[in-house]
């Protein structure tokens, strides 16, 4: 066999096993596409069974949130204890939500779209006893439907956030910062986390990702039994105790 012959066929073997991780490939994405569409039907049979038993469940949430009001600052510590713990990363968000009196997360009838509720009682900051967010799917996008925030008089904090930072940039552009000066300096001043900032998060791809988000929280003790997350201020108390008694009846060392 000729080198030239020899090539040909090397080249036709290379073509036919190109070929062949290419059907492959095109294989494993038909057959990927088919599991997804099981998965997203039984995700949304699993919605429907859910909403069921949420109605189940709702005079019960509604007896536990009276006792929970009865205990001061049972969701603050709850919520510090649980994977929102960012709600309360400053100071103003931590104040608003320490006059919350329940959490709720539920699956709306639209398919895939999620809710979350927050009850409130005696907020000096607004005069809503209810801030609702739904999360809405359509297609692959979700929309927001936020309940309207009731300012109470000089107590806006989203306006007082937005004219701090307003200031600050004119102030720094007058003094002849830089533009990357001043984008370091508003980071470190202006607040991007916690409630509020999540709260009025709008952009779609957030959006996305905080339906995940709930849907996942629906599942966890946050939801379901906040008042063990409460318990677990109590024991890390008493660890902590435990550890400070050890440490007294440690013998003295000797020189």
């Amino acid at each position: 066999m000729s080198h030239k012959q020899a090539r040909k066929e090397e080249e036709e073997h290379a073509d036919q096993d190109e070929s062949r991780i290419q059907a492959a490939v095109d294989a494993l994405q038909r057959i990927q596409q088919q599991i997804e569409t099981i998965v997203e039907e039984q995700q949304d049979e699993e919605r429907v069974i859910d909403r069921r038993f949420d109605e189940r469940r709702a005079p019960l949430y509604v007896q536990r949130r009276e006792q929970f009001a009865v205990i001061p600052n049972f969701w603050i510590v709850c919520i510090s204890h649980s994977p929102v713990s960012f709600f309360i990363s400053n100071d103003e968000d931590q104040e608003i939500l320490s006059h919350l009196t329940d959490l709720e997360i539920v699956h709306l009838p639209e398919p895939r779209s999620v809710a979350i509720r927050l009850h409130f009682k005696d907020c000096p900051f607004f005069s809503n006893t209810l801030l609702e967010k739904k999360l809405i799917r359509h297609g692959e996008d979700y929309t927001a439907e936020t309940t309207q925030i009731q300012w109470k008089a000089g107590k806006n904090v989203l306006d007082a956030r937005a004219k701090a930072k307003e200031a600050h940039k004119k102030k720094s552009k007058k003094e002849g910062q830089g533009k990357h000066e001043r984008e370091e300096e508003l980071g470190e001043e202006e607040v991007d986390d916690g409630f509020l900032h999540w709260y009025t998060e709008a952009s779609p791809s957030e959006l996305s990702m905080q339906a995940r988000f709930l849907s996942d929280l629906k599942k966890t003790e946050l939801i379901l039994d906040p008042f063990s997350l409460y318990n677990e201020d109590d024991e890390d108390d008493e660890k902590d105790g435990e550890d400070e008694d050890d440490e007294d009846d440690e013998p003295a060392g000797t020189d």
